[in-house]
């Protein structure tokens, strides 16, 4: 790649912002442009749905002040980008303004998927963007009863912060229990329970399928099986869409997100994608996969600024990892669940506090840690380093996982064993 002078970023999430800042702290000399479509400044977005739906502290959200962008390295431009010139390396915003590149990077994040129920007239509300949040919770400090449609980690994380509020609430999903593709069995039992035991109403295996009013306001939503959910306030939470028109229109391969390679280069070689938009080959080479996280949108953020800078040959590969906070409970996963299909529980004296280690063919994958960080912080470095304990060893009472990282100089150390490259 030729020298580069003008790096243009579109998308001011965790990984644009990630990337922009990076490059600045690098001493990157050039220009960097960062396009926000929203007229915030650029913000964190998994407190929306937990500390700022209590507190509605928005100026704690965001990730520098203005004079970071006003004094700085970092050119925000609060615009949409209309079009990508390829041939010409500039990108059209919506207002007529044409940004030129050297490197253009895709940092579009995801979109809440919208649902359509008859008695809708724009009543649902989502959870994707701070404008939404705002509005959310005003409506919510109004509410009695909230229907929740989605038992993912947004649905349940907003509904353990509205029963607090000694607000009636339901969940509705079409799934057997909550956050069913992303954690085992054991976990998600957990945190139903929690949630049940607070107040929280759970219909599974079911779906919404009207919104009823009276005199133009929600009294319920109808479901599946006949039955209704009291409600006053709507939230869906059903998961979201990767953000690719802009790829698409730009000619650039997309495939349950903006294709990458392992360097997170497009088809093009001059644009990037990076963070919940991108799909890219998976830790065994073999796949590609989109992960949404903050974890993985930051790591890929600095990753790509250190390659930009000629600071980094090798591949992206990093164990992602994810936490939730629902009421009390904190919930703390390394690798990905998705990916076993067996597990083994490291139980705690104390009620409440567990690991679930994830196992695909006898090698770890993931663990599941609730009310543990210090399980969360060793696992993540076990993985990193590919070390895989025995599931026996794991589920024995004598297990200490302290001792096992402590001890433990090597892949081939008796009791542990390397997982598949």
């Amino acid at each position: 790649m030729n020298a580069i002078r003008d790096v243009v970023i579109v998308g001011a999430g965790h990984a644009g912002f990630s990337l922009a800042n990076a490059l600045a702290d690098a001493g990157f000399d050039g220009r960097i442009v960062l396009v926000n479509r929203e007229d915030h400044l650029p913000y964190q977005r998994p407190p929306l749905s937990k500390k700022y739906m209590s507190d509605g502290r928005h100026e704690d959200l965001f990730f520098q002040p203005k004079e970071f962008f006003e004094n700085g390295n970092v050119v925000l431009v609060p615009d949409s980008v209309g079009a990508i010139d390829r041939n010409s390396q500039v990108v059209l915003t919506k207002s007529g303004e044409r940004i030129p590149y050297d490197v253009l990077v895709l940092a579009t994040g995801t979109s809440a998927i919208r649902i359509s129920l008859p008695g809708d007239d724009g009543d649902v509300a989502y959870l994707d963007s701070l404008d939404a949040a705002i509005s959310l919770r005003r409506r919510l400090s109004e509410a009695r009863r909230i229907a929740v449609i989605g038992a993912g980690f947004i649905g349940m994380e907003f509904a353990a912060g509205a029963i607090s509020k000694s607000i009636s609430v339901s969940i509705v999903d079409n799934a057997s229990r909550p956050m069913e593709r992303s954690v085992s069995q054991s976990t998600s039992m957990y945190f139903r329970d929690e949630l049940a035991k607070a107040g929280v109403a759970f219909h599974f295996r079911n779906s919404a399928i009207s919104l009823c009013k009276r005199n133009g306001k929600i009294e319920s939503v109808g479901l599946q099986d006949g039955g209704e959910m009291p409600a006053d306030l709507v939230l869906s939470g059903v998961g979201t869409k990767p953000n690719v028109e802009l790829a698409l229109q730009a000619g650039l391969f997309c495939s349950n997100g903006v294709v990458v390679n392992e360097f997170l280069a497009t088809s093009d070689p001059n644009i990037f994608a990076i963070g919940d938009c991108a799909a890219f080959p998976a830790v065994d080479g073999k796949s590609h996969s989109r992960i949404t996280s903050v974890q993985n949108a930051s790591d890929q953020g600095r990753y790509l600024a250190h390659r930009l800078l000629g600071r980094e040959g090798n591949p992206y590969r990093k164990i992602p990892w994810f936490w939730s906070d629902q009421g009390p409970n904190k919930l703390q996963i390394a690798g990905l669940s998705g990916d076993a299909n067996s597990f083994v529980t490291r139980r705690s004296d104390i009620a409440g506090k567990f690991s679930i280690f994830g196992y695909r063919e006898g090698q770890l994958v993931s663990v599941e840690s609730i009310n543990r960080p210090g399980d969360h912080a060793l696992a993540r470095k076990i993985l990193e380093q590919g070390i895989s304990p025995d599931p026996e060893m794991v589920g024995s009472a004598d297990f200490d996982l302290r001792t096992l990282f402590g001890k433990v100089s090597s892949r081939q150390e008796i009791g542990a064993q390397p997982l598949s490259a």
